[in-house]
């Protein structure tokens, strides 16, 4: 090979290894950027749920009870003297070490149960206890429990493997025990009873 030969070949070498190294470049910087999104979609989202729960606590504020010092829940019963509201549980826990008012400090009787109150913080806003795994249902204080149970985003172990994660993605995970079979209550009769012997008259 000449030394003509060679130089140009050196000369697409080169050309070849900075190709390759631009690609790489490329697929690096593809990489970066996707990593980069996915990070500031956490951050996004870590804000929204932080602004979520800060509106939940503005809204629940004047509803909290004196005693506790969280959100009025189960029964709430009122003060006959001063009107001031108090969970059920936390007024009777007070009274039992003395027949006053935790406020007003005076004899708390008659004790009535205050329905408005009550309808009122069970309309309270409510954020899902799944929102930091991305659930964002508009809730109340009534409805929080009953969707907590069923929600998509809850914590889920599969029955037949070692599988973690959310509820929503039991089905995006294969295993051998979900491949569908007949239970045994639906198999037809002509499977599993024996055949009829013809009887000659």
């Amino acid at each position: 090979m000449t030394s003509t030969e060679n130089a140009v070949a050196q000369r697409q070498g080169t050309k070849r290894a900075v190709t390759d190294s631009s690609t790489e470049d490329t697929e690096d910087d593809e990489a970066h950027e996707l990593l980069q999104a996915a990070k500031r979609a956490r951050v996004c989202d870590a804000a929204r749920a932080k602004r979520r729960r800060a509106q939940q606590q503005r809204a629940q504020r004047p509803f909290r009870c004196p005693v506790c010092l969280e959100t009025l829940s189960g029964t709430i019963l009122e003060c006959g003297e001063c009107a001031h509201v108090f969970c059920e549980a936390c007024l009777r826990e007070c009274l039992k070490r003395q027949q006053r008012c935790p406020m007003c400090r005076r004899d708390p009787a008659p004790l009535r149960r205050n329905r408005p109150v009550e309808r009122l913080v069970a309309s309270l806003p409510e954020a899902c206890p799944f929102l930091d795994m991305g659930c964002w249902a508009v809730l109340t204080r009534a409805t929080a429990s009953a969707h907590a149970l069923a929600c998509d985003f809850a914590s889920f172990t599969c029955a037949y493997c070692t599988h973690d994660g959310r509820r929503r993605d039991h089905n995006d995970h294969a295993c051998p025990g979900h491949e569908p079979s007949l239970p045994p209550s639906t198999t037809p009769a002509h499977l599993t009873d024996p055949p009829a012997q013809n009887t000659v008259l």
